[in-house]
């Protein structure tokens, strides 16, 4: 009697209207999306990459260890009137399903985790301010100075409208590394709030660099 295998699982769905979703294929059947992901850890795809090469002999060792389900050749025969225990001897046993396939994905979704912890400490390491605070102005007044001021006290002009205020941008707590990803990913993707947009399409790196640099500039006035 032919053993019967587990159906294999339905993939997760990519869909997210994100343009910069980078997904990665984990084995048969499973789709991993990072549209969740803050997009500064995207610049370490590479480390994915490797990430996933290094789960394969896990994956494939987990893969040869599942278990089937066998039944008793006399369970066929013995129908609901008629029960009879197994003959002594046989060595088959009943052995309840395991859950391989749960297995496999919580080792993948656990050394992402890592990843992803492991990432913003790596690029806090590398971090270097390279902006010129004179060049940095303009795009501030033009970008930043409606809600945050010209100051950068989180006083400007429309700053009533928001719930909560904008923050103000000259405590000295607030790093530069802070300041450049709040302003090139926005607050959502660092657990702030989702009213300061993304700036990453409307300036480039070297803008949000030199607009950091003149906001550094302001706590010395």
């Amino acid at each position: 009697m032919a053993s019967r295998m587990p159906s294999a699982p339905r993939p997760i769905p990519n869909g997210s209207a994100s343009a910069n979703i980078a997904p990665g294929r984990v084995g048969p059947g499973y789709m991993v999306s990072f549209f969740h992901l803050p997009s500064h850890i995207r610049i370490h795809a590479f480390d994915a990459h490797q990430l996933m090469e290094r789960c394969k002999p896990i994956e494939c060792f987990l893969s040869r260890s599942k278990p089937v389900r066998r039944s008793h050749p006399d369970s066929r025969r013995n129908g609901p009137g008629n029960r009879r225990k197994p003959r002594s001897g046989s060595g088959i046993k009943e052995r309840p399903m395991k859950h391989s396939y749960s297995t496999r994905a919580l080792t993948v979704l656990c050394l992402l985790a890592g990843l992803i912890l492991a990432a913003p400490a790596a690029l806090a390491d590398d971090f270097e301010l390279k902006g010129d605070p004179e060049a940095g102005k303009q795009p501030y007044q033009q970008q930043c100075a409606s809600c945050h001021g010209n100051s950068g006290k989180g006083d400007g002009p429309a700053a009533r409208a928001f719930n909560p205020p904008p923050a103000s941008l000259l405590r000295d707590e607030l790093s530069a590394e802070h300041l450049f990803l709040v302003t090139r990913d926005g607050g959502m993707a660092h657990g702030l709030a989702p009213t300061m947009p993304a700036f990453n399409r409307s300036l480039n790196e070297q803008q949000i660099h030199d607009v950091v640099a003149y906001l550094l500039s302001l706590r010395d006035e």
